[in-house]
């Protein structure tokens, strides 16, 4: 199962990285609204580094958002997720997030 943005047209074309089970697209957005969706196969998400995570739901399920990292994570049918961004705040990441369909 790979996820990508259901308006792909709107995300642009990314460009992809497939390194074993993980698979990384870049989203170059316009402007400075660029997004970085890893999806990792039977990975395990890793102890949190940054003092300041939090959950949040995600998908339907609970994800956490570390705010230094701009990034947002959660599991879903076995893959490890992960919405980076440096200019994107939360609200747009979960957008995305849910905006996210299979190919």
């Amino acid at each position: 199962m790979l996820l990508v943005p259901a308006d792909a047209a709107a995300a642009g074309d990314p460009a992809v990285r497939v390194d074993g089970a993980t698979v990384t697209l870049v989203y170059a957005g316009p402007g400075a609204r660029g997004f970085v969706l890893t999806q990792a196969r039977d990975a395990v998400p890793a102890p949190p580094l940054e003092p300041d995570v939090r959950g949040t739901a995600v998908r339907g399920t609970v994800g956490r958002w570390t705010p230094a990292l701009g990034e947002l994570e959660w599991t879903e049918r076995g893959v490890l997720l992960s919405l980076r961004s440096d200019s994107l705040p939360l609200s747009e990441l979960l957008a995305v997030a849910d905006g996210l369909s299979a190919r």
